[in-house]
């Protein structure tokens, strides 16, 4: 299930990650130190939101353990061709560059590593400690393509969720309370942690929290009409605000009020947005938006790699100079090239394989 206007932000988001990710070193220090830019991470935890409230709007009938096996099969479709590819290309590419090319990739890692991250990573494990304790990486424990411990959260939530709903379903119970005291454990957790980034220990934990809220955005969204659409503004504005003050933390103070305010920022901004049809609803509808959110999972999980390659190649081996405007324009052809190679992956990865696939385990009429 897509929903135009949330698809358009979802793609918006996965551009803002690329470029928090994007090398200091090729960029000018004033954009790079942008405290947008360097808050942008947080948008990982908008994914997670958007996902619970997608998720709860498809699939919060499920009845069956037949119905929960198809529920399961159809999000490990969604997600395991795309991410079984770019892991596999990332480690092709990490060898090569060991052997051949070491001035490509900024960090050098032993074959080992790259194994154990590989199968840390296929395996959904990447947002937990089961593997992570097996290698130490220059990039930490999140696996092959570290911003797919995020997509190990998302397996592992799944799960859970449908699972959930399942039971409750079954034993008749209320589903709403037993969410309410998973979220409570989870940001009890987090507090004891002092920390709400998690990505390779406990980054499910992180997760399940922005998720559950989606679901509970759904629940309120199934309730509620239609809002005013002068509310659809709150919604920049408070990432503005959000972000400045983020960005001036430190610490476990910065971790205790990302926890305190980021998922109720996102949960709030989907319910509004979605509950209203104002301008910037029209705005996020337009094609060019619904394009790049449609490539949104396959710029996940392919900027590591472009962003790593592109202005390595373009600088060290082409020679560009590192004046401020070349910058930025190896910046723009890096984020060009970005989405192309997206393009390509969502069409033969995510929707011919993905497609494939589905027609092979799903039945039609379920």
């Amino acid at each position: 299930m897509r929903i135009a206007k949330l698809d358009s932000l979802r793609g918006i988001f996965s551009l803002m990650v690329a470029l928090y990710h994007y090398d200091q070193v090729f960029l000018p220090d004033s954009f790079y130190n942008h405290f947008i830019i360097r808050e942008s991470i947080c948008f990982v935890d908008f994914f997670f939101v958007l996902s619970g409230f997608i998720i709860a709007t498809k699939y919060e009938g499920i009845q069956s353990n037949q119905a929960f096996f198809t529920y399961l099969k159809k999000r490990l479709i969604r997600l395991y061709p795309l991410l079984l590819y770019t892991t596999t290309v990332y480690l092709c590419v990490q060898l090569v560059a060991n052997f051949l090319f070491p001035t490509l990739l900024s960090s050098k890692e032993s074959l080992l590593t790259l194994i154990f991250a590989y199968i840390d990573t296929i395996s959904f494990q990447n947002s937990t400690q089961i593997f992570n304790s097996f290698y130490t990486s220059n990039i930490g424990n999140m696996g092959m393509n570290f911003p797919s411990w995020s997509i190990s959260a998302e397996m592992i939530i799944y799960i859970f969720f449908g699972w959930i709903v399942l039971i409750s379903s079954k034993k008749k119970i209320n589903r709403n309370w037993i969410f309410v005291i998973v979220l409570f454990a989870a940001v009890g957790f987090s507090i004891y942690k002092k920390q709400f980034y998690f990505t390779d220990d406990f980054g499910y934990v992180r997760g399940v929290i922005s998720f559950i809220l989606g679901y509970f955005v759904w629940y309120i969204s199934s309730k509620t009409n239609k809002w005013d659409a002068r509310l659809e503004w709150l919604f920049p504005m408070l990432l503005i605000v959000v972000f400045y003050f983020l960005n001036k933390q430190s610490g476990s103070e910065k971790e205790m009020f990302a926890l305190a305010i980021i998922p109720l920022l996102f949960a709030l901004s989907i319910l509004i947005i979605n509950k209203s049809d104002g301008l910037l609803s029209n705005i996020l509808s337009i094609r060019p938006l619904q394009f790049i959110g449609k490539l949104s999972y396959s710029i996940y999980l392919n900027h590591i790699l472009i962003i790593t390659i592109v202005p390595h190649f373009m600088f060290k081996i082409v020679g560009v100079d590192k004046r401020p405007f070349m910058l930025i324009g190896v910046l723009l052809l890096t984020l060009i090239i970005l989405i192309c190679y997206s393009y390509i992956t969502y069409l033969f990865i995510e929707k011919k394989i993905g497609g494939r696939f589905k027609s092979l385990y799903i039945k039609k009429s379920s």
